[in-house]
């Protein structure tokens, strides 16, 4: 008790000291200051509000800006939460903080639902390990907006079309017959789809944002390919001849992707892998594309919705799951994961996520005591367990996890 008393004295008087010096990097992260023009303030995820960006940190980081900028709101059940999330739009393409990609938007992760703040990173790192075609480039970060400490954000690449990010052939106006018109595309299935621009919904329920291209540049025979593409790959997953090898579902599925991103669903604990699933389409090639691994702040036991979902399959039981169900009737799938989680894990997959749990955890030590002196900064009003014991849990349920998976596959 004595510590945390400390703990909280010295955070007070560091946070004092940053308002009293000015703009200064907080702990050993990059901090990133936002300052909006007069002050104003972030109302929605809809309207751009116009300020500057500044980037500290220690000497030698790559990608330090310091330059204009636009913020809006984003998330869906993360933004009405008292820690918001938050985009933004440089006003040019910039490596932020050395990451790979040269973009304008970028994404701040609030993590308001994690009180271990490493959840979506982990995810991240499932997926680089089992090599997806693109994974989220972060960073870890202190924010301060309009000269207020608002927490330990996520910084992270912006989900869309872009270098190093879903890369798939860029389409203009004029690509309206095949070969050029197959792509590229990028879409997501959503349970918010029917709020976007490009929403469509299939004969089976499917609710679809088309991503790219977007609501302003798609042409109306783009616009009628991709969909009923997407119709096509449904019709052939219901149907009774789905296994057939002319008119099933396999000639329209990447099957490595597939694979992938149905253990990395099950390996995180994904409640919500089947509510939100990325798809994406190259130019000349007939397969649908999973991916990337995206929003998994409720992922590793981390709602309860189920309750304790450590020993559950996310197949079974997670919401919107026709599509895996029918999927798992085709025994050639159900061996390609088997085959695929014993290669991952004689390739080390657990032992590797287990190191970088506590490795991540050092990396936010000094961050996590400031944030976590913040009012409104979790889902619990006061964290019940200390931060080393929360990451603890989740190295267990990692543990409990892969164990399960060793079982049912």
């Amino acid at each position: 008790m004595k510590i945390c008393s400390l703990t909280l004295i010295f955070c007070g008087l560091l946070l004092h000291a940053f308002h009293s010096f000015g703009q200064s990097q907080l702990t050993d992260l990059p901090t990133l200051y936002l300052t909006t023009d007069n002050g104003q303030t972030i109302n929605d995820r809809e309207t751009w509000v116009p300020g500057s960006l500044k980037v500290v940190a220690g000497e030698g980081t790559q990608g330090l800006y310091d330059g204009r900028m636009e913020i809006r709101g984003r998330g869906n059940s993360t933004w009405p939460a008292p820690k918001k999330p938050y985009r933004i739009k440089l006003n040019s393409k910039f490596n932020l903080l050395g990451m790979p990609s040269n973009a304008k938007n970028w994404v701040l992760l609030a993590n308001y639902f994690d009180n271990t703040l490493l959840r979506n990173v982990i995810a991240f790192e499932i997926s680089k390990f089992l090599g997806f075609e693109y994974t989220c480039a972060y960073r870890f970060v202190d924010v301060f907006l309009n000269g207020s400490y608002i927490g330990n954000y996520t910084l992270t690449d912006h989900v869309q079309v872009e270098n190093n990010r879903v890369e798939v052939e860029e389409l203009d106006a004029s690509d309206t017959e095949l070969p050029a018109i197959s792509g590229g595309y990028f879409v997501q299935e959503e349970l918010y789809a029917a709020e976007e621009d490009g929403y469509f919904q299939t004969s089976h329920a499917g609710k679809y944002d088309v991503k790219y291209p977007d609501s302003e540049d798609i042409n109306n025979q783009q616009r009628d390919y991709i969909r009923n593409y997407i119709k096509d790959y449904e019709n052939r997953l219901f149907s009774a001849n789905f296994l057939d090898p002319v008119t099933g579902y396999n000639l329209v599925v990447d099957r490595a992707s597939q694979v992938n991103w149905q253990i990395a669903n099950e390996l995180i604990g994904n409640p919500d892998a089947y509510l939100s699933v990325y798809l994406f389409k190259k130019r000349n090639d007939p397969k649908l594309r999973f991916g990337p691994v995206w929003d998994n702040d409720l992922s590793f036991n981390n709602t309860d919705r189920f309750e304790d979902m450590t020993h559950m399959m996310m197949s079974e039981v997670a919401y919107n799951n026709s599509k895996i169900v029918r999927m798992l009737e085709d025994p050639a799938f159900r061996e390609e994961i088997k085959n695929r989680w014993k290669a991952v894990r004689a390739a080390g997959i657990y032992e590797q996520l287990d190191a970088k749990i506590p490795e991540l955890a050092q990396k936010i030590m000094q961050s996590q005591a400031m944030n976590f002196q913040l009012s409104n900064i979790t889902k619990e009003p006061v964290p019940s367990l200390p931060f080393l014991s929360r990451v603890e849990n989740l190295r267990t349920y990692l543990a409990r996890r892969v164990a399960l998976l060793d079982f049912q596959l």
